[in-house]
Formats: structure tokens, sequence, C-alpha cells
């Protein structure tokens, strides 16, 4: 019979916590770091077949959305001065060996009707720092963003 050192076990049980990990566990401890308000510090544009992306900062730049526990979430449009109220969600799907995950939003104006939907993969989350990308029919969104103190 063989024996199970200290460090084989230690191992073990480390591989198995980490693998033991749910879709739902993931997606809950992101949705924590999530939760408050974010400012947009950088936003590029790259078309479609375009060799290099545009720097679009000046249609986004400084612009702030607070996400909230219950699900909704604000967008304040500094250029505007307009907020605009909605909904998120974040969703995870398995790929090869990791898992992606989106980030779904819709803002309203005070008519109800559709000021901006984002659906966005999730490319890096922190406490600090949250980036996502954004496919649109002719071409791609990379947004970095900053917690807003």
């Amino acid at each position: 019979m063989k024996r199970i050192t200290l460090s084989s076990a230690f191992l073990i049980l480390i591989t198995l916590s980490f693998t033991s990990c749910t879709i739902e566990d993931r997606i809950e401890n992101r949705e924590d770091k999530l939760i408050g308000a974010w400012i947009i510090d950088k936003a590029w544009y790259k078309a479609d077949r375009a060799l290099f992306r545009n720097n679009v900062e000046d249609e986004f730049g400084e612009d702030i959305i607070e996400f909230f526990d219950d699900y909704t979430a604000v967008y304040d449009d500094l250029q505007t001065n307009e907020l605009y109220w909605g909904d998120w969600n974040l969703s995870g799907y398995r790929t090869d060996d990791n898992v992606d995950f989106l980030l779904d939003m819709e803002f309203y104006d005070d008519r109800d009707r559709l000021f901006i939907a984002l659906l966005s993969n999730v490319t890096f989350l922190t406490r600090e720092k949250l980036n996502i990308t954004v496919h649109e029919p002719s071409g791609v969104f990379t947004f970095r963003l900053r917690r807003y103190d």
C-alpha cells in the first residue's frame, strides 16, 4: 500500500478546491467585484478590416457606470449631464479550458427609450480595474474602466 505524504495530500486538496468551483460560483465572485461605480478611463474603436484602432475617449471618457447588487445600474453621461437607468447581467460559459464572462447592460432615458445596449466580453476584472470589449456589426469597442471613488 502506498503512503500519501503530507505534501501529496495538500496538493490533492488544492487541486480539488480549484476544480470544484462551478461557473455559478465564479460568476458570483465576479459580481461581487463588479458592484460599485466605475469610470471609463480609456475607450477605443477598431472598425472591421482597419489596421489601427481609434481613440474614442471624447465620446465616452470620464462617463461613470454604477452597478448595484439588485442588478440595476446607472450610466452617468458627463457630456450631456444625463443619467440613464438600466439593468445588467453577468453570465459565463465554458470554452475549451476556460470560462468566458459576458456582461450585458441596457440603459434607458427618462421616457423609457433605449439609450445604449452593450453585450460585452469581460477580458479583465479586479476590484480596481475592468476591461470589456463590445462587438458591433461594423467593428469592436474596447473599454478600460477603473474604480471610481
